[in-house]
């Protein structure tokens, strides 16, 4: 007999949580990860006896989901006698936290035997007997000793996943004196200690070796590793109190579009084939308009209008199907088409634009929205038979040349710069940007 849900198979490979879990403790094993050989000790003097378990502890990479749950499960006779516990551990410091990732399968046979130590309801383990003392004890001491490893094993794995195949000293290597090297390790150590996952580790290490150049975050960083104890949401808050994590992505923003704008200049001049266009503008829908996102979620749209508006070349060597379908922020439709920089446009291409909103409107009609719709034709060169007036003739569809949308973007980012240059920590990077932003430029000169 086979079993599948929505088509997908049930196999073991689904019951594995030993398989899913990043660190495993075991009865039997050897070495840190030894759970001992599973013996305990029930009863003192003459009526003492020794009983065996088996099973396993261990943790996952994040927090056990709600849907498997965290907790040491115990079985007595291949059935579950205790649904998952710490044993009425009251959690403290890393225990705290270390539970929430902690899970565990101990088989406990002796529970029914002779005498049986379950509940009447065969779900939980009466602890008050002699048995289930001895067993509460010895789980106890297993779970308080793996709460306390979890911390500096996973410490250890962020710190790798942060420095990659490099050392830590190497990862910080590039800072200037050696106690601002010494303060970022103590720094990163403990964000990988105390970062709920991976990924924020990653970031928050990744934000103190990129912000050292600026002398205030130096002094943050002297600061945050003279304390004792400094949680991550600590350390997030004081980087917020710093604006170094706003101002750094405000950086790396402007960066990023600084280049992109150089890059589209780039492929105007060079007169780039418009499928290179529509990649680039699909990517950077911002340089038409800030505020948009490409809707392409919007599949319907564009399976239907790609069906009308089959792909197909024109004489002229224009697309006859539409560019890109971008969403405002209040969640109306721009249609955006653009030609390539050698293609002229006239009438036919501002009708070709109006067809597409006419297909568009019928659609969102019939599928009973609200939504305004609008076009965008974004051009390198006019016919003859076009002037201002017929450019802006058309409802609903407004012309721009990819100059115009360069120069919109350019005044911008010119915001931006002035905002950060008030910072003087990040006047090193600005000094890079700035000099092409100038060039790309020249009628207004950034200070």
């Amino acid at each position: 007999m086979k079993v599948a849900i929505l088509g997908d198979e049930i196999t073991d490979a689904l019951f594995d949580i030993e398989g899913k879990c990043q660190n495993v403790w075991k009865i039997g094993a050897t070495g840190d990860f030894s759970l001992g050989d599973g013996k305990i000790i029930i009863g003192e003097g003459d009526s003492v006896k020794e009983v065996f378990v088996k099973g396993w502890i261990g943790t996952m990479e994040k927090p056990v989901s709600k849907d498997i749950g965290n907790g040491v499960a115990v079985y007595a006779q291949s059935k579950m006698v205790q649904e998952p516990t710490f044993t009425n551990i009251v959690p403290a410091g890393a225990q705290t936290v270390a539970f929430s990732y902690m899970i565990g399968n101990i088989e406990a046979d002796f529970l029914d035997e002779e005498n049986n130590r379950i509940s009447t309801g065969r779900n939980s383990i009466v602890w008050t007997s002699e048995e289930g003392e001895a067993l509460r004890k010895w789980l106890t001491e297993k779970i308080k000793r793996i709460s306390q490893s979890w911390y500096e094993l996973k410490r250890a794995a962020n710190v790798k996943k942060i420095t990659g195949e490099t050392s830590l000293d190497d990862f910080v290597s590039h800072l200037g004196t050696r106690d601002e090297r010494e303060n970022a390790k103590k720094l990163i150590h403990r964000i990988a200690r105390d970062a709920e996952d991976p990924e924020t580790a990653i970031t928050l290490a990744n934000y103190v070796v990129e912000s050292t150049e600026y002398r205030s975050f130096v002094k943050f960083v002297e600061k945050a590793g003279s304390q004792p104890v400094i949680p991550v949401s600590e350390v997030i808050a004081m980087m917020k109190d710093w604006q170094f994590i706003e101002a750094r992505e405000v950086l790396r923003l402007l960066t990023g579009r600084v280049y992109a704008i150089k890059v589209l200049l780039g492929m105007i001049e060079g007169n780039v084939n418009e499928r290179e266009l529509h990649g680039f503008l699909e990517r950077n829908p911002w340089i038409i308009e800030p505020r948009w996102v490409v809707a392409c979620s919007e599949a319907t749209y564009s399976k239907v209008l790609r069906e009308l508006f089959p792909e197909g070349q024109d004489a002229e060597g224009g697309d006859k199907r539409f560019d890109l379908v971008c969403l405002d922020v209040e969640g109306d439709y721009i249609v955006v088409e653009f030609k390539k920089p050698d293609v002229a446009i006239g009438f036919k291409e501002l009708t070709q634009v109006e067809q597409y909103l006419i297909k568009i409107r019928e659609l969102i009609r019939s599928s009973k929205q609200e939504k305004r719709v609008r076009g965008i034709l974004v051009y390198n060169r006019v016919k003859r038979e076009m002037d201002d007036e017929s450019l802006k003739s058309r409802k609903d569809i407004t012309c721009f040349s990819f100059q115009e949308l360069i120069a919109s973007a350019l005044r911008l980012h010119s915001d931006y710069i002035k905002s950060l240059e008030t910072m003087t920590e990040y006047r090193p990077i600005l000094d890079k940007i700035i000099p092409i932003y100038n060039k790309l430029n020249p009628t207004k000169k950034s200070p």
